[in-house]
C-alpha cells in the first residue's frame, strides 16, 4: 500500500497519467410503472450502467451466441423529488446474425493483407469495419433503496448494431501532451424493452420500459506532459520572465 501512494505521488509530480477503463455499458428508457406510494400509473424515466463481460475469445472472429454477465447500478427518478436506485446483476444470451467473414482481413488490428510478388491480392476488410445486428435477451435482479427497501426481476430484450473494435493511438512527437492509448472489444448501440416486477416497501411494483442502449469496449493508456516543449511556449516564457 505504501508502495503504491509513493508511485501514485512520483507520477503526479512528474506530469504522468494513466487510466483503464472496462467495458461499459449504459440504457437510457422510459415507460410506465406503477406507483405504489400515490396507488397511480406514472411514466418513469429509468438509467442504468454496468460493466458487461461476454462469453467471446477477444482475438477470435465472432460468428456465434455467446453468454453475457453484467454487474451495474440503476437510477429511476420517481414523482415527488423521489428516487429508486439500487444495484443489479444480469445474466443473458448474445445472439449476432450470421456474416460472411471469408474476405475479413485476420490482423489482430484489422490490417489489410500484404500482397505476394507477382500476385497482389485484394483488399480486404479490417474487421472493424463489419457491423451486424445481434440479439440479446437478459435476466436481471435489482435490489431497490429510496423509497423503500425492495426487490425486483426484469426481462429484457434488445436489438443492436454492433461491431468489434480494436487499436491504439498516440499524440504526435510535436504535442505538448503526450498520450498513447489501446481499446478492445464491442461496440455497438441498439434499443431495448423490458417488463419488471417486484416488492418494495411491502407494497407490489411493476413496469414496462424501452429505450436506447450503448456499449463501449474495454480502454487503457497512459500520457504524460513534455515539459521541454511546455517551457517553448511564448505565453509561458512571458510568465517566467515576470517572474525574475
Amino acid at each position: 500500500m505504501r508502495c503504491g501512494v509513493w508511485l501514485l505521488l512520483w507520477l503526479v509530480q512528474t506530469g504522468c497519467f494513466a487510466w483503464a477503463v472496462p467495458p461499459l455499458e449504459a440504457q437510457v428508457g422510459f415507460g410506465p410503472a406503477w406507483d405504489s406510494r400515490t396507488g397511480s400509473l406514472r411514466s418513469v424515466p429509468s438509467y442504468h450502467a454496468s460493466i458487461p463481460i461476454s462469453g467471446w475469445e477477444p482475438w477470435s472472429r465472432h460468428v456465434g451466441p455467446a453468454w453475457d454477465v453484467q454487474a451495474g447500478y440503476l437510477i429511476q427518478p420517481l414523482p415527488e423529488q423521489r428516487v429508486v436506485h439500487g444495484p443489479l446483476l444480469g445474466l443473458g444470451y448474445l445472439i449476432p446474425e450470421e456474416k460472411d467473414l471469408s474476405n475479413v482481413a485476420t490482423s489482430p488490428f484489422g490490417g489489410d493483407d500484404v500482397a505476394r510478388p507477382g500476385r497482389p491480392q485484394p483488399r480486404r476488410i479490417p474487421l472493424s469495419e463489419v457491423v451486424f445486428f445481434r440479439y440479446g435477451v437478459h435476466g436481471q435482479v435489482r435490489a431497490l433503496f429510496g423509497d423503500g427497501a425492495g426487490v425486483e426481476a426484469a426481462l429484457q430484450h434488445s436489438v443492436e448494431w454492433a461491431r468489434y473494435v480494436d487499436g491504439v493511438s498516440g499524440t504526435g512527437p510535436e504535442s505538448i501532451l503526450r498520450v498513447a492509448n489501446g481499446w478492445l472489444g464491442y461496440q455497438s448501440t441498439g434499443l431495448f424493452l423490458e417488463v419488471s416486477a417486484g416488492v418494495q416497501g411491502g407494497q407490489p411494483r411493476w413496469g414496462v420500459c424501452a429505450g436506447l442502449t450503448f456499449r463501449t469496449p474495454a480502454a487503457g493508456g497512459f500520457g504524460y506532459v513534455d515539459a521541454d516543449r511546455l517551457r517553448k511556449l511564448d505565453w509561458v516564457k512571458k510568465v517566467n520572465d515576470s517572474r525574475r
